[in-house]
């Protein structure tokens, strides 16, 4: 009897010892998807912390489900010791910081994510805008605009963008909040062959939301993307843009 009791004791024990190991396979991110340690390490490097943070279940079987062989991500282009940028930046007395802010593309398949993201947390919050144009492809479906950073110590997310859908492109703007770790990112899927080019705008100075809508989908806008109506171009940053084949 107390051989059997000892045993029931004993398994009592191990069967939570033997989960908690499982479990910590895996990280669980703040809207409950469950990704393998060395995957998440992977799509973090790729993507961005922030952007993993928030994925969703289905969003992440959409991009791992054929691998992360085949994913193509476009070089980053980063601000260095630019004038209009340094007006917006934090300073240390004389000292301006380079590389601030820095766009990117991911394409991974047909999916395709545009980040743009800061390195220091910029003194002028108002509404920035990221779009994309589409040369020879199409939108296939809906698209997610997702916006991240870092307040007491944790990661928040809004995803209500003021959305712009255009024939040749999409396009969202929202209000920077106070907190680091800022990002903006567009994910969507396309139909075809052919370009894709995106831009990330910051406002260097106060705009209405109403003001950073004002915008068409051009070649020859900010970024080879954002076209601001009359002279709302000189209210962005006009950060160079971003292109991937696909």
């Amino acid at each position: 009897m107390r051989k059997v009791l000892f045993a029931i004791l004993l398994g009592a024990f191990l069967i939570p010892i033997f989960v908690s190991a499982e479990e910590s396979k895996y990280y669980m991110n703040q809207v409950g998807t469950k990704i393998p340690y060395e995957m998440y390490q992977e799509l973090c490097d790729i993507y961005s912390v922030g952007y993993v943070e928030f994925l969703s279940e289905s969003e992440y079987e959409n991009l791992t489900k054929n691998g992360l062989n085949n994913v193509v991500k476009k070089s980053v282009f980063e601000y260095t010791d630019n004038a209009r940028v340094k007006n917006d930046m934090n300073t240390r007395g004389s000292y301006f910081s380079s590389n601030v802010k820095s766009v990117y593309l991911v394409k991974n398949g047909s999916y395709i994510t545009m980040i743009g993201t800061w390195k220091a947390v910029p003194n002028i919050k108002s509404y920035d805008v990221i779009a994309v144009r589409f040369q020879g492809v199409s939108l296939n479906g809906g698209y997610t605009f997702r916006q991240t950073y870092v307040s007491g110590g944790s990661f928040h997310v809004i995803y209500n963008g003021n959305n712009k859908t255009f024939s040749n492109g999409i396009g969202s703007s929202a209000l920077l909040q106070n907190g680091s770790s800022q990002e903006y990112s567009l994910t969507f899927r396309v139909n075809g062959s052919g370009t894709v080019y995106g831009s990330y705008q910051h406002a260097v100075t106060h705009v209405s939301l109403n003001q950073s809508k004002n915008y068409t989908i051009a070649s020859n806008g900010l970024g080879g993307v954002i076209k601001f109506a009359g002279s709302l171009n000189n209210y962005y940053d006009g950060m160079t843009g971003v292109s991937i084949g696909v």
